[in-house]
C-alpha cells in the first residue's frame, strides 16, 4: 500500500511540476480554526491556545494573493469530527491544487481527469 501510494502522489507531484505548478508546504499547527463548518482538534501551546489545520486553504490563498499561479500541496489534514462511518476520518493526506486563469469550470475538470490519470499510469 506505502508504494502504490509513493508511486500515485510522485507523480502526480511530477505531472503537476511539469506544467510551472510549485509545492508549498502550508503550517499544521494554526492560531485559529481554519474553515467553518468543521470541528477542529485543539491543542495547549505553551499556554495558549492552538489547533490542528483542516485544510491548507488559508494559506493557498494567500500564495495566489502573493502572486504565486500555480499551486499545490499534498499533506495531512485533521477533523475532529465524530463519525463512525469509514468514510470520515479524523486524519488523512490531502491533495490540493490552485490555478489562476481558469474560463470555465471546464478548466478545473480537465486538469483534474489529466491529474488523476498521470498518478494511475
Amino acid at each position: 500500500m506505502f508504494k502504490a501510494q509513493s508511486c500515485f502522489v510522485n507523480a502526480m507531484r511530477q505531472f503537476l511540476l511539469e506544467r510551472s505548478f510549485i509545492e508549498i508546504h502550508t503550517p499544521k499547527l494554526i492560531a485559529a480554526a481554519s474553515e467553518s463548518g468543521s470541528e477542529v482538534f485543539k491543542v495547549d501551546y505553551f499556554d495558549r491556545n492552538a489547533y490542528l489545520a483542516q485544510s491548507p486553504q488559508f494559506y493557498k490563498q494567500m500564495a495566489m494573493a502573493a502572486g504565486f499561479e500555480r499551486i499545490f500541496e499534498t499533506g495531512p489534514v485533521f477533523r475532529a469530527e465524530k463519525s463512525y462511518t469509514n468514510k470520515h476520518s479524523t486524519e488523512f493526506s490531502g491533495f490540493d491544487l490552485e490555478f489562476s486563469y481558469i474560463t470555465s469550470y471546464k478548466d478545473v475538470m480537465k486538469m483534474e481527469e489529466e491529474l488523476l490519470t498521470a498518478g494511475l499510469k
